[in-house]
């Protein structure tokens, strides 16, 4: 079993490790379902998983609620946008475990068996589309939620690309929302 870790080691599930509780004060009200959170306290909660002189930084617009809407796809700038994409489509098979909980499941069997014993909780994305590359940016334009905006499921979805990039060598690298006119 993996464990959700930042590059920092912060544990990145519901129930980890949460200094401060910043990702807890991003989810408004600890209601996933209630509409968006503040956008400082999103930011805030980036910034303490992902300092700017860590390996992986992120952009702290990444994935952040915006009024009732939420743009749900990520990018990659790094200096081996070929190393970036093969960690990205590695990142992208792992997001498709991954609960809105932000629990990562092994494999699909253990994510049907969560499914059974709790439908709503142990829900993920229903797809994530393969890595695109525009210029040096590599992103995953479209992740599935459904339409709804889910804080740990995003934030062990920026733990794994992260992981998968420090893993593929592509280091330092920065995460980054996937912008439209690129797609």
């Amino acid at each position: 079993m993996v464990f959700p870790v930042t590059n920092e080691h912060v544990d990145t599930s519901k129930y980890g490790s949460d200094p401060g509780g910043l990702w807890a004060a991003a989810e408004r009200d600890g209601n996933p379902f209630s509409g968006p959170s503040d956008p400082a306290a999103w930011r805030r909660a980036i910034e303490a998983d992902f300092p700017v002189d860590g390996d992986v930084m992120c952009d702290a617009s990444t994935f952040m609620p915006n009024d009732e809407w939420v743009d749900v796809s990520l990018g990659v700038i790094s200096f081996a946008p070929d190393l970036a994409e093969k960690a990205l489509a590695r990142a992208a098979g792992r997001m498709m475990l991954v609960t809105v909980e932000g629990k990562e499941c092994a494999d699909f069997d253990e994510l049907e068996e969560l499914l059974m014993e709790d439908e709503e909780a142990a829900d993920s994305a229903s797809y994530i589309s393969d890595p695109e590359r525009v210029g040096d940016l590599v992103g995953l334009s479209t992740i599935d939620t459904h339409g709804e905006r889910y804080t740990f499921m995003f934030r062990t979805f920026l733990r794994i690309v992260a992981e998968e990039l420090l893993a593929e060598g592509v280091v330092p690298a920065k995460i980054v929302p996937f912008p439209f006119d690129a797609r």
